[in-house]
């Protein structure tokens, strides 16, 4: 999973690779499946527009009864 973080301070429209939109308002952050990073991300990411940083995932805790 990956965090994306939008930084320039407006809202964006970058297409997935799976042909999807993906929507991100200013100074929001979402997170991402790996595998729909598509070149759209990248170039974003390039020129100051998001940050992508990777998430660990958290294993949910089971409630004992």
């Amino acid at each position: 999973m990956l965090r994306i973080v939008e930084i320039a301070g407006r809202p964006h429209v970058l297409q997935q690779s799976d042909g999807k939109t993906f929507r991100i308002g200013s100074r929001e952050s979402k997170v991402i499946d790996d595998s729909k990073i598509s070149k759209d991300f990248m170039i974003a990411e390039e020129r100051g527009l998001i940050y992508i940083t990777s998430v660990q995932s958290t294993p949910t805790k089971k409630k004992e009864v």
